[in-house]
């Protein structure tokens, strides 16, 4: 289990495209991936993104060095997103019996992801957030029988595509009496 931090990147232009995020963070180490956060519609660039990193050292380095860059006419803004439970930048959770799956396009069912998530092993079920009205937040919970059956789980569909969209998959932290 390796840690991977990551840090936001804020106000860049919305004509920004991906290859732009490519050449803006190809000077730094460490970058491992690339995440675009795109309005509902999947296509519409909200003007931030999210860079993951091997080291908390390689983040730092492009946080410092990023910061107050111009793109565009736009000064950016280079920030750590959420503190994982131990305190370090990253927002990563311990391995546990639950994985999250995030940036689900809005319009998948929870049928369509039980058809996809019932072929892993230890599937026990899963959690779809919804809004008051009903409409998908774009994000799940799914359960396993354990931590092993998750941590595959977890391997497998890291890097799963659905639509347009990569989905983010991360351990569950628990909070309540089910553990989530």
């Amino acid at each position: 289990y390796q840690r991977r931090v990551h840090g936001g990147i804020f106000n860049l232009p919305l004509a920004t495209a991906y290859n732009d995020l490519q050449t803006l963070l190809a000077p730094f180490p460490g970058v491992q991936l690339i995440k675009m956060v795109n309005q509902p519609d999947g296509c519409t660039f909200k003007g931030f993104c999210f860079a993951y990193f091997d080291t908390v050292e390689s983040a730092t380095h492009a946080k410092n060095m990023l910061t107050g860059y111009q793109v565009g006419d736009q000064f950016i803004e280079v920030k750590y997103a959420a503190q994982g439970t131990d305190g370090n930048p990253g927002g990563a959770s311990p391995p546990s019996d639950g994985i999250g799956l995030f940036n689900i396009p809005f319009s998948t069912t929870e049928a369509e992801l039980q058809g996809m998530l019932c072929q892993n092993v230890g599937y026990q079920g899963l959690k779809m957030v919804t809004n008051p009205d009903g409409t998908s937040k774009g994000f799940c919970f799914v359960y396993f029988d354990s931590v092993e059956n998750a941590s595959a789980a977890k391997e497998m569909l890291t890097g799963l595509m659905i639509g347009n969209n990569t989905v983010d998959v991360k351990f569950a932290r628990k909070f309540n009496s089910r553990g989530y």
